[in-house]
């Protein structure tokens, strides 16, 4: 920006900032009105309307991080391993499926390949645990998914099971537990009801969100088959 005085100089105010830009442009009007006479009152000028767009940035940002839920940073988590009992399983299996004191590990975050994960199937009852890393468990909320009348609920849990390395007992982990249909209360009756059969394949994915936000943090899928 250029103001021309009377003296035949030229005063050149470089107006590379936008907020600064924005305000020149705002108050284009009082160059207009006021005669600018002699440099000292086109400087003056300039350093009231630089003191005018700082203050406009600075409270800008100062709303930015007051205000702005997004200012909340979330934590970056990771599910390593969804481990089941431990006793039975693996055997002979590669060392990028199974580790024998952790569990499965996680082969797919992509919803296209979540049949790669454990596990794919399923029994009223059987629960699993999501070991997490890169942020406190009960700073995680989820919700219960259903499909064909199998339900996949998570629950923050103190992990004491038997099958448990001692150096991972009592630490809270995410717990999955599967519940559908079953026949428990007619072991003995001859003529059993049927229960329900579900339609298969069915695809389940669980997601962990911030318990104060609600931003997703981390999620985790798997496809029952049989």
């Amino acid at each position: 920006m250029q103001h021309h005085f009377g003296t035949g100089q030229t005063y050149v105010l470089n107006l590379s900032n936008n907020p600064i830009r924005r305000v020149f442009t705002q108050n284009l009007f009082i160059s207009s009105k006021l005669s600018l006479k002699s440099p000292k009152t086109a400087l003056l000028v300039s350093a009231l309307l630089l003191s005018l767009s700082w203050n406009v940035q600075a409270n800008g940002k100062k709303a930015q991080a007051g205000n702005r839920s997004d200012a909340i940073l979330l934590p970056s988590a990771v599910i390593n391993y969804a481990r089941p009992s431990l006793l039975g399983y693996g055997g002979h299996a590669p060392a990028d499926i199974w580790n024998p004191d952790k569990g499965f590990l996680v082969q797919s975050t992509n919803p296209n390949s979540y049949n790669l994960n454990f596990p794919t199937t399923g029994m009223d009852g059987l629960y699993f645990d999501l070991l997490i890393s890169g942020v406190d468990i009960n700073e995680l909320t989820w919700e219960p998914v259903t499909h064909e009348g199998i339900t996949a609920t998570v629950t923050n849990v103190v992990a004491n099971d038997r099958w448990i390395p001692k150096e991972d007992k009592g630490q809270v982990v995410a717990r999955v537990k599967l519940t559908g249909p079953e026949a428990r209360n007619q072991p003995l009756n001859p003529n059993p009801n049927p229960i329900t059969k579900p339609k298969l394949p069915q695809t389940f994915e669980l997601v962990g969100r911030h318990i104060g936000t609600g931003d997703e943090v981390v999620k985790y899928g798997f496809v029952l088959r049989q």
